[in-house]
């Protein structure tokens, strides 16, 4: 399996004030996308797994660089791959990517909707797994919504669960969005 410290380009972004991915070089993650997509032309189609791995990548990369009908599609393959091989856990983890992507693409409805579904789900491995990543995403739809105190409830919800799971990046990122909220609502 391939894993981002593997690609030789520099894969790097940050998240802005507004809460966007943005790449640190652009054209470096394109670069890595086009090293990915040689990866997949190598990969047998009988090996799913890396298949719906490097798939999730593109996908993602794509969206980082802006790319959102690239980064839908290849997403979309990803899914049918864990949907044909009854990958319940990867369906959830892909459709939470394209909930991404269609925020990206304003499709607040569609991407809540998405969210909405995994916080709904009564299974406690999803929960374990997704919850967080569910809570800070429609958190991210609401504030760009302008819906900040919406959104900073879910933030706060979020953050919690990070620091129980540990995750420094994650914690970090939740705290970025919960400080930069609290920013938006003293504004007014």
């Amino acid at each position: 399996m391939i894993h981002i410290k593997d690609i030789p380009h520099n894969m790097e972004y940050f998240i802005d004030e507004n809460l966007k991915e943005v790449p640190k070089d652009e054209n470096e993650i394109k670069q890595g996308v086009h090293f990915l997509l040689n990866e997949i032309d190598k990969v047998a189609n009988n090996d799913s797994k890396k298949l719906i791995h490097l798939y999730k990548l593109v996908g993602g990369f794509y969206r980082i660089v802006g790319m959102l009908v690239d980064s839908e599609n290849y997403l979309n393959k990803a899914l049918e791959i864990a949907q044909k091989e009854n990958e319940k856990l990867l369906e959830i983890s892909i459709q939470l990517r394209i909930a991404s992507t269609l925020l990206e693409k304003k499709k607040y409805s569609a991407a809540d909707k998405i969210f909405r579904k995994v916080l709904n789900f009564k299974n406690n491995d999803v929960q374990d797994k997704f919850r967080d990543y569910a809570l800070q995403h429609l958190g991210k739809s609401l504030f760009d919504q302008e819906r900040f105190k919406e959104a900073l409830d879910l933030f706060l919800e979020a953050h919690e669960i990070r620091l129980i799971k540990g995750e420094l990046h994650l914690i970090e990122a939740s705290q970025f969005a919960i400080k930069i909220t609290q920013s938006k609502i003293s504004q007014g």
